[in-house]
C-alpha cells in the first residue's frame, strides 16, 4: 500500500494520524451488522515520527473480553501483554476502539470516562489517546475517532471531509 492509500486526520496540535487500510478492514470487519452480533473492541498501535502516527495494527477482541450486544470490556491483563509485545516492535500503544451497533455512532459517558483515565494513568508523552467507535455502515466518516488527553474534557472529534483527509473539531 502507497502511503497515499492511508486514510488521514490531521490536527491543530500539529499531529498527523494516518490509518493504514489493513487496520480500517479489520475494524471493519467486526461491524455490528445483524441483532446477534456482539460489541468487540481492542487497542491501536502506531509507528511514530514527527508530527505523524502511522496506525498499523488493531488488536482485538480476544476470547477473554467481556462483550455483549451493548456493552465491551477488554482483558487489562491481556491488553498490557500486547502493549508490551507492540513496544519491541517499534510500535506504540495510542488508544482504543470498539464497535457500537449504531449506523453513526458516538461513545457513551463509560466509553468518555474509560479513554480520559488510560490518558490520566498513563505514563506518556503524547497530545492524547484516541477512541475509535466502528458503527454498522463501512465508510471511514462513519467511525467515531476523537482524541482525549485526560483533563476531564470530552475530547477533539475528528471528523470526515471530501478527500479523506480529516480535521480536529472541539
Amino acid at each position: 500500500m502507497q502511503a497515499d492509500d492511508a486514510v488521514r486526520y490531521h490536527l491543530d496540535c500539529n499531529l498527523e494520524i494516518r490509518i493504514d487500510e489493513a487496520v480500517l478492514e479489520k475494524l471493519f470487519s467486526h461491524r455490528q451488522c445483524t441483532y446477534f452480533h456482539k460489541e468487540a473492541g481492542g487497542q491501536l498501535f502506531a509507528v511514530i515520527s514527527k508530527g505523524v502516527w502511522n496506525l498499523v495494527e488493531a488488536t482485538g477482541p480476544r476470547r477473554s473480553d467481556h462483550r455483549s450486544r451493548y456493552s465491551y470490556v477488554p482483558d487489562r491483563a491481556a491488553e498490557q501483554i500486547e502493549i508490551d509485545e507492540q513496544f519491541v516492535r517499534g510500535r506504540h500503544y495510542v488508544g482504543d476502539w470498539h464497535t457500537h451497533p449504531q449506523r453513526r455512532p458516538r461513545p457513551s459517558v463509560s466509553d468518555i470516562s474509560s479513554i480520559s483515565t488510560v490518558a490520566r494513568q498513563t505514563q506518556h508523552e503524547l497530545p492524547g489517546f484516541l477512541l475509535m467507535i466502528v458503527g454498522t455502515r463501512k465508510a471511514p466518516g462513519d467511525i467515531w475517532v476523537s482524541l482525549h488527553d485526560g483533563a476531564g474534557r470530552n475530547g477533539i472529534r475528528l471528523v470526515a471531509c471530501k478527500d479523506r483527509t480529516y480535521a480536529g473539531m472541539s
